[in-house]
Protein backbone atom coordinates (compact mmCIF):
# COMPACT_ATOMS: atom_id res chain seq x y z
CA UNK A 1 0.00 0.00 0.00
CA UNK A 2 3.16 1.97 1.08
CA UNK A 3 4.78 1.84 -2.51
CA UNK A 4 1.08 2.61 -4.27
CA UNK A 5 0.69 5.61 -2.18
CA UNK A 6 4.35 6.75 -3.22
CA UNK A 7 4.07 5.76 -7.01
CA UNK A 8 0.40 8.53 -6.97
CA UNK A 9 2.32 11.22 -5.34
CA UNK A 10 5.23 10.69 -8.05
CA UNK A 11 2.86 10.86 -10.67
CA UNK A 12 0.97 13.97 -9.16
CA UNK A 13 4.25 15.77 -8.29
CA UNK A 14 5.48 15.11 -12.08
CA UNK A 15 3.29 17.66 -12.87
CA UNK A 16 4.18 19.97 -10.33
CA UNK A 17 6.43 21.89 -13.35
CA UNK A 18 2.94 23.01 -14.82
CA UNK A 19 2.81 26.40 -13.67
CA UNK A 20 -1.01 26.14 -11.96
CA UNK A 21 -1.65 30.04 -12.38
CA UNK A 22 -0.37 29.67 -15.81
CA UNK A 23 -3.26 31.17 -18.50
CA UNK A 24 -4.81 28.36 -20.50
CA UNK A 25 -6.01 29.96 -24.09
CA UNK A 26 -7.33 27.92 -27.05
CA UNK A 27 -6.19 28.10 -30.70
CA UNK A 28 -8.17 29.99 -33.50
CA UNK A 29 -10.73 31.09 -34.37
CA UNK A 30 -11.16 31.97 -30.86
CA UNK A 31 -10.37 35.81 -30.63
CA UNK A 32 -7.76 35.95 -27.48
CA UNK A 33 -6.23 39.23 -26.03
CA UNK A 34 -2.31 39.38 -24.76
CA UNK A 35 0.11 41.49 -23.09
CA UNK A 36 3.09 41.64 -23.48
CA UNK A 37 6.70 43.92 -24.77
CA UNK A 38 6.85 43.99 -28.69
CA UNK A 39 10.58 43.06 -29.74
CA UNK A 40 12.12 42.51 -32.64
CA UNK A 41 14.02 38.75 -33.45
CA UNK A 42 16.43 38.31 -36.50
CA UNK A 43 16.12 34.38 -38.19
CA UNK A 44 17.72 33.15 -41.23
CA UNK A 45 15.19 33.66 -43.95
CA UNK A 46 14.45 31.96 -47.33
CA UNK A 47 16.46 30.38 -49.67
CA UNK A 48 17.30 27.95 -46.82
CA UNK A 49 16.61 28.98 -43.81
CA UNK A 50 19.81 28.95 -42.08
CA UNK A 51 21.32 25.95 -44.12
CA UNK A 52 23.22 28.81 -46.38
CA UNK A 53 23.56 31.62 -44.09
CA UNK A 54 26.37 33.07 -46.39
CA UNK A 55 22.96 33.48 -48.84
CA UNK A 56 19.76 33.23 -46.59
CA UNK A 57 17.61 36.40 -46.19
CA UNK A 58 17.70 37.64 -42.97
CA UNK A 59 14.32 37.82 -41.70
CA UNK A 60 13.19 40.55 -38.83
CA UNK A 61 10.50 39.39 -37.10
CA UNK A 62 7.86 40.89 -34.46
CA UNK A 63 7.10 39.32 -31.28
CA UNK A 64 4.99 39.51 -28.43
CA UNK A 65 7.57 38.49 -25.36
CA UNK A 66 4.65 37.55 -22.81
CA UNK A 67 3.90 39.32 -19.70
CA UNK A 68 3.59 36.10 -18.38
CA UNK A 69 3.48 32.64 -19.76
CA UNK A 70 0.22 30.61 -21.26
CA UNK A 71 -0.55 27.11 -22.15
CA UNK A 72 -2.18 26.87 -25.31
CA UNK A 73 -4.88 24.41 -25.57
CA UNK A 74 -5.05 21.93 -28.59
CA UNK A 75 -7.87 20.44 -30.26
CA UNK A 76 -7.67 16.77 -31.19
CA UNK A 77 -10.18 17.68 -33.96
CA UNK A 78 -7.89 20.15 -35.81
CA UNK A 79 -4.42 18.14 -37.18
CA UNK A 80 -2.96 21.36 -37.11
CA UNK A 81 -3.46 22.77 -34.03
CA UNK A 82 -3.71 19.22 -31.63
CA UNK A 83 -0.84 19.56 -29.56
CA UNK A 84 -1.10 21.34 -26.13
CA UNK A 85 1.35 23.99 -25.67
CA UNK A 86 2.34 24.35 -22.00
CA UNK A 87 4.79 27.25 -20.82
CA UNK A 88 4.27 29.64 -23.96
CA UNK A 89 6.81 32.27 -23.12
CA UNK A 90 6.87 34.55 -26.76
CA UNK A 91 4.70 34.33 -29.43
CA UNK A 92 5.65 35.57 -33.47
CA UNK A 93 2.99 38.34 -34.67
CA UNK A 94 1.47 38.19 -37.88
CA UNK A 95 0.31 41.56 -38.73
CA UNK A 96 -3.05 42.14 -40.91
CA UNK A 97 -2.28 43.24 -44.50
CA UNK A 98 -1.87 47.21 -44.68
CA UNK A 99 -0.33 47.01 -41.17
CA UNK A 100 3.48 47.36 -40.22
CA UNK A 101 4.98 43.97 -40.52
CA UNK A 102 7.50 44.80 -38.54
CA UNK A 103 5.29 46.28 -35.71
CA UNK A 104 8.14 49.59 -35.74
CA UNK A 105 5.82 51.68 -33.49
CA UNK A 106 5.36 49.03 -30.84
CA UNK A 107 9.02 47.67 -30.86
CA UNK A 108 10.15 48.27 -27.21
CA UNK A 109 6.67 48.96 -25.99
CA UNK A 110 4.16 47.02 -23.44
CA UNK A 111 1.07 46.00 -25.45
CA UNK A 112 -2.03 44.80 -25.71
CA UNK A 113 -2.47 42.73 -28.76
CA UNK A 114 -6.15 40.58 -29.49
CA UNK A 115 -5.88 38.28 -32.62
CA UNK A 116 -6.18 34.00 -32.96
CA UNK A 117 -3.67 31.58 -32.37
CA UNK A 118 -1.88 29.53 -34.57
CA UNK A 119 0.61 26.35 -34.18
CA UNK A 120 4.50 27.07 -35.75
CA UNK A 121 4.34 24.81 -38.43
CA UNK A 122 6.25 26.18 -41.48
CA UNK A 123 9.79 27.77 -42.28
CA UNK A 124 9.25 31.44 -41.91
CA UNK A 125 7.33 30.55 -37.74
CA UNK A 126 10.20 31.24 -35.55
CA UNK A 127 7.67 30.78 -32.70
CA UNK A 128 5.94 27.09 -31.25
CA UNK A 129 2.96 29.99 -31.58
CA UNK A 130 1.64 32.91 -33.91
CA UNK A 131 -0.76 35.09 -32.83
CA UNK A 132 -2.96 36.46 -36.52
CA UNK A 133 -3.14 40.30 -34.97
CA UNK A 134 -6.34 41.86 -34.77
CA UNK A 135 -5.84 44.82 -33.11
CA UNK A 136 -2.59 45.94 -31.13
CA UNK A 137 -2.54 48.94 -28.60
CA UNK A 138 0.29 50.47 -26.75
CA UNK A 139 -0.42 50.34 -23.07
CA UNK A 140 3.17 51.71 -21.85
CA UNK A 141 5.89 53.15 -22.78
CA UNK A 142 9.15 51.33 -22.01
Amino acid sequence: MVKLGLSIFIFLFSFAGLNAAERVVEFGPAVIELTGIVVQEEHYGPPGFGANPESDAIDVVPILVLSKPITVQGRLSDPLNSETLANVEKIQLIMSVGEDPYCHEYVGNEVKVSGWLLTGNAKNHYTRVLMSVQTIETIAYC
